[in-house]
């Protein structure tokens, strides 16, 4: 039975994602976009969700998620966060409230309102969304108890990720069995990377990865009509880097460094100048001071994403830090995609073996070890010397193989995920998958 051929009653899902807009976040921004490219393809979509109060203001604004209202239903539900009680007995037990994270209290509400959409509503498959993985345990609740296929879209690892720090072994102990109940008993797990897929899947016994999947991110070219930010002038090479920074792994250390290295040695161009739109530690905010270089960095905090992308339109240079040491080589960075239909060349401060180099290689874009510092200077020279020759241009590779991640066509090979996911569960008996 080819399941493309059948009727549209197939084309009805309930997904689960804690974040989705207006909440700022890199993986609200992913599946908001996938999700809409997929209504958009006729599917009827209803999300469930955390009930987001962001005090902060950091919100996406309504020419990011103009028109996400029409392609799906949104079910917010509010989480037991808001009260003072619960809140006083996470900080006394951090580690039982953090599994599987620390946005665990909503995973009942949500399985609760997921029946009830079920009830009255037809359903063919269930989607959820990570991070955070609470996301997976609503999926897992409602498949067990609808035998409705569900797929786990994990994007980047879990128990196998850089950033996954357990409390102490029992703690760990309960994250992975809950990390293999998700992987032993969904019917599809998607993956951004081959990298993770293997990272991931080589626990488990090959006859899982049969139905595991690579589904990378995915960027709207119609989103991306923006003016630059006004602040352009055309005197001044600007670089670029959107995202925040963290501690550990992923930081701009060895950028700063090679700045003052040639700050220090007399090279550093009064025309260069790096934009960095996103959080950063206060150690590094310091570090631009001690290091003279805020004619050179302009630091801005975390934007509203449309404005970090009035920025990224403006700049001569887009720049990708990425994480350092053995961690770099797992993760395709989501602002990578981001910057792709800005038709902008891009640096990348990669490990050579990352999926962010591997994607650099294929758009003929520089890519630099993220922990070499006399590398990375050497390279903002070269480039700022091609940019004043006029030669710093992206090439025809760059627009034929940024094309594999425009949503539409990221969209269809989903689609043809969630049809697969659910003929074989209609041919495949769900005790032989697990």
């Amino acid at each position: 039975m080819d399941a493309t051929l059948e009727t549209d009653k197939l084309k009805s899902l309930l997904a689960i994602s804690w974040c989705m807009p207006p909440f700022l976040s890199p993986r609200s921004i992913q599946v908001s976009r996938l999700l809409t490219a997929i209504a958009a393809k006729g599917w009827q979509i209803a999300v469930l969700t955390q009930f987001h109060n962001n005090g902060s203001g950091k919100t996406l604004s309504q020419q990011v998620t103009a028109g996400n209202s029409e392609a799906y239903r949104t079910i917010r539900i509010p989480g037991p966060e808001r009260h003072v009680i619960y809140r006083l007995w996470q900080q006394l037990l951090p580690s039982a409230f953090h599994i599987p994270d620390r946005h665990k209290g909503w995973i009942l509400p949500a399985v609760q309102a997921g029946l009830e959409y079920i009830r009255h509503h037809p359903v063919r498959c269930l989607v959820s969304f990570a991070q955070p993985v609470s996301s997976h345990i609503v999926g897992l609740h409602l498949h067990r108890e609808t035998g409705i296929p569900w797929i786990a879209h994990f994007s980047d690892p879990w128990v196998d990720s850089p950033y996954y720090k357990p409390a102490n072994r029992r703690h760990d102990r309960a994250m992975r069995r809950m990390e293999q109940m998700i992987i032993t008993e969904a019917n599809g797990i998607i993956f951004s990377t081959q990298k993770t897929q293997q990272l991931v899947m080589r626990k488990y016994s090959p006859i899982y990865k049969i139905w595991s999947y690579v589904l990378p991110h995915g960027y709207d070219p119609e989103a991306f009509n923006i003016d630059p930010a006004p602040i352009k002038r055309p005197e001044q090479f600007d670089i670029v880097h959107t995202g925040r920074f963290y501690k550990t792994l992923r930081t701009p250390e060895k950028l700063l460094a090679a700045l003052h290295f040639l700050k220090q040695s007399g090279h550093l161009p009064n025309d260069l100048h790096i934009h960095l739109a996103g959080e950063m530690p206060l150690r590094y905010k310091k570090m631009i001071r001690h290091y003279h270089l805020q004619d050179t960095v302009i630091y801005y905090g975390e934007l509203e994403y449309h404005f970090s992308q009035q920025l990224a339109a403006m700049a001569d240079l887009l720049l990708l830090v990425d994480t350092t040491g053995p961690a770099g080589r797992v993760f395709l960075p989501s602002k990578l995609i981001d910057y792709l239909p800005h038709q902008k060349p891009i640096l990348g401060l990669t490990h050579p073996d990352s999926p962010g180099a591997e994607l650099l290689y294929k758009l003929k874009c520089p890519v630099v070890p993220a922990d070499d510092q006399f590398a990375i200077a050497a390279k903002l020279i070269k480039l700022r010397e091609e940019w004043k020759q006029g030669k710093l241009k992206v090439t025809a590779a760059f627009k034929k193989h940024g094309r594999n991640y425009d949503i539409h066509r990221v969209s269809q090979r989903f689609e043809h995920i969630i049809y697969q996911v659910i003929e074989q569960h209609q041919l495949v008996p769900e005790a032989a998958h697990a």
